[in-house]
């Protein structure tokens, strides 16, 4: 045996160390636009690693379009939850391949296998492009490796699918070291946008007041508030600066819609969030867990607030198209009452701007209470039965059975990805997660190292909570990141094909490959890479 090995994998496929990669690809195609993954994979059997290091050397007429990561392990503390089925890579606590870190070198463990991340992406040239990968140990060719790209002159449209990723600004002020609304801070905030834009995401989460999301009861996370508020003997006054500035930062980094934090807390609406104002020169806090949200003195702050506020969307172009409120996040049957009384309340305020929330029960929908429902994926059959036209779905840690789509650690990736397939299939209009970089415990009642405690310390399924790890200056990526965002073009792939056929006809060529439901699809990476071939070759053949 050689004592080094490497082979190119594809990017369905986590390389765990003990473990010989099994799905092997040295060929495929993608569109001018696209942004392409594959793996390079490696094995030492036989160098001595004391004082060695690996490097790469890309050799290609696309190189200043390729990227290559390291894919580092990290603890799978949390692989699944209570009802999991059999769809998963480990049901036991393991290292699993997740991390891509920004270096320029890798690691040569013996007899353990690794891998290099590779992505290709910017305005391709179109033909076919060779990509050749050395690899070497202290600057010596320990072995190459081939593979071959084309690149089609087409490009996948551009959609209006709405996804949202909520983003957690105390958890990048705590892990960067940078206060809220500074210099610093906006830097890295601005990065982190960037990154959730380039890997599809487009809807924008704004912290209006600190987002009362994941927080125990009696406690506050860190205030990132952005509306300024004094107060007055007979009521408020209100500021929008920073929040103008903020969507517009937004804006540059590549979103394009924007939600505005929760008006009310999580899990039943029953207090107001956490609210500074400024009083005398000092700033204090004025509303929390100590007020009702149906009290008085809040329902007037509230009306005050969403008619000034209101005001000034319109007047700088952010339109009931492209704006979207949230009540409370995750009520239930128990909540509605309360729920629909303070519906009631920001309706008259909102004029024509839409509420959103991520609630699974019709009942909420049928009476009023939202105008966009953001259903579980496993509750979404009864809102599509209805015909609810505008439907967004999500999925967190109870969609871990029924071989739903998830995004955890221990998943295969092509669980993940067939979300792309079945979101077209569906109708949906937009996905949410909640969980882009939460970086403390579940309710928020500590920060964690996500490097170490991948599970929201114990209470979450690992890769849940959060889906970049906090880098040098700005976020790092996931294998389950590019696995979110490679569904998001699938889905872009089918809007083109929708184009040269039809809708009722893509439709018919999904359920026909076996994708029927959020439950029902072919569990198998290779089906996945075989659809996907014939998906681009109706989309050439249509041309």
């Amino acid at each position: 045996m050689e004592k080094f090995e490497c082979l190119t994998v594809s990017c369905l496929e986590k390389v765990f160390a003990q473990m010989r990669p099994q799905i092997q690809e040295s060929a495929n195609t993608c569109f001018s636009n696209e942004t392409f993954s594959f793996q390079v994979a490696f094995c030492n059997h036989g160098i001595d690693p004391i004082l060695q290091r690996g490097s790469w050397e890309i050799e290609s007429t696309l190189r200043e379009f390729i990227r290559v990561r390291p894919v580092y392990s990290v603890p799978c503390t949390l692989p699944h939850g209570y009802l999991a089925d059999d769809y998963y890579l480990t049901k036991t606590a393991a290292l699993v391949p997740d991390l891509l870190a920004e270096e320029d070198f890798f690691g040569l463990r013996i007899g353990q296998w690794g891998a290099l991340w590779v992505t290709v992406s910017g305005a391709l040239p179109s033909g076919r492009h060779t990509v050749r990968i050395v690899l070497k140990v202290n600057g010596e060719k320990a072995g190459e490796a081939e593979y071959v790209l084309n690149v089609l002159a087409q490009k996948l449209p551009e959609s209006d699918f709405r996804y949202a990723h909520w983003m957690h600004y105390d958890c990048i002020s705590q892990k960067h070291h940078a206060l809220p609304n500074g210099k610093k801070y906006e830097k890295i905030v601005a990065r982190y946008l960037k990154n959730a834009a380039e890997h599809g995401a487009n809807v924008c989460f704004v912290p209006l007041y600190t987002p009362p999301l994941n927080t125990a009861v009696g406690l506050y996370r860190q205030c990132v508030q952005l509306v300024d508020v004094e107060e007055k003997e007979n009521g408020w006054t209100f500021g929008y600066d920073r929040v103008l500035r903020f969507m517009r930062l937004a804006e540059k980094c590549g979103m394009k819609y924007f939600e505005m934090s929760h008006l009310f807390t999580q899990w039943g609406a029953e207090h107001p969030p956490l609210v500074m104002a400024e009083k005398d020169g000092v700033k204090k806090q004025i509303f929390g867990w100590q007020d009702d949200s149906l009290g008085e003195r809040y329902v007037a702050f509230l009306r005050e607030f969403l008619t000034t506020f209101v005001r000034f969307l319109r007047e700088n172009g952010y339109g009931e198209d492209r704006v979207l409120f949230h009540i409370s996040d995750e009520p239930n049957c128990n909540h509605l009452e309360r729920y629909l009384k303070l519906r009631g309340i920001v309706k008259d305020c909102l004029g024509g701007y839409k509420v959103l929330d991520a609630l699974s029960d019709y009942e909420f929908y049928a009476k009023g209470g939202v105008d966009i429902p953001v259903s579980t994926t496993d509750h979404a059959r009864v809102f599509l039965e209805n015909g609810v036209e505008n439907l967004w779905v999500y999925y967190c840690c109870g969609q871990g059975g029924e071989y739903l789509s998830n995004r955890f650690m221990a998943m295969p990736l092509q669980r993940t990805r067939i979300l792309g397939y079945q979101l077209y299939l569906a109708g949906c209009k937009g996905f949410l997660h909640w969980g882009y970089n939460f970086y403390n415990s579940a309710l928020s009642e500590r920060g964690i190292n996500p490097y170490l405690l991948t599970d929201a310390d114990g209470s979450f399924q690992s890769g849940d909570s959060f889906i970049v790890y906090p880098g040098k200056g700005g976020p790092l990526d996931s294998v389950r990141h590019e696995a979110m965002a490679d569904a998001v073009q699938e889905y872009r792939m089918l809007l083109l094909l929708e184009k040269r056929l039809g809708r009722e006809e893509v439709c018919r060529f999904l359920k026909s490959e076996g994708v029927l439901s959020f439950t029902e699809y072919p569990r198998d990476a290779n089906w996945h890479r075989a659809v996907r071939q014939k998906i681009i070759g109706m989309c050439a053949a249509n041309a």
